[in-house]
């Protein structure tokens, strides 16, 4: 995004469409040693229009690191990394994501004890469940590596491999359950651009509908 052209007002919007958040709780921005972020009534104050200052006003470099935090309760901590410092392409609509990686835990899930109970309870499952397949496989290896059984009829190999198979579809099916739902950048620019075109407030529908 244009250093020139974002301030910290609508850059705190624009992270709360990226993580899929929805604004319901006080934030800040920690920067250089200083609180700045948009003002709710029963919140910190802030010395510092956000409408007024701009992230090119802290000139920053390339690598540099500012806080985020979101949800003083639960105390969401993130570090912004200033990854690149580009020129503005008149080809392109900004805000504009330029990649990713896994989507981000809603509000609604990191806040939710029975989400936890079940991630936990799935991660259990995973610490017995693998080294026993491990120690199954290699038995496995061991058998039809032994010489002594050479003579063992095939059917009992294959029973021993169907039954691998069948934990290692249990273990992935698991494993998938603990990983973020893929991030896909079109989506997010989409919302980007929907909440540029709507002068900078938050749409009123679903995202899921954008």
């Amino acid at each position: 995004m244009p250093f020139t052209q974002i301030f910290l007002h609508p850059l705190h919007f624009i992270l709360q469409i990226a993580f899929d958040w929805d604004d319901v709780n006080l934030h800040r921005f920690f920067i250089h040693g200083k609180d700045y972020g948009i003002y709710h009534s029963g919140g910190m104050s802030f010395s510092d229009d956000p409408h007024q200052v701009k992230l090119a006003d802290f000139k920053f470099r390339r690598g540099e690191k500012f806080l985020y935090e979101y949800d003083f309760f639960n105390s969401w901590k993130h570090l912004v990394r200033i990854e690149d410092i580009l020129s503005v392409n008149p080809q392109k609509k900004y805000p504009l994501c330029t990649g990713g990686g896994n989507l981000s835990i809603s509000e609604a899930e990191r806040k939710a004890t029975e989400f936890e109970r079940v991630e936990d309870e799935i991660s259990n499952q995973l610490k017995v469940k693998l080294p026993a397949f491990l120690k199954e496989y290699q038995e496995l290896i061991n058998f039809v590596t032994d010489q002594e059984n050479a003579g063992e009829a095939i059917g009992t190999v294959r029973e021993k491999v169907r039954r691998l198979q069948e934990e290692a579809a249990e273990i992935k099916k698991l494993n998938q359950l603990l990983l973020p739902a893929t991030f896909i950048r079109r989506k997010l620019n989409r919302r980007l651009l929907h909440y540029s075109q709507n002068r900078g407030a938050m749409p009123e529908e679903d995202w899921d509908e954008i």
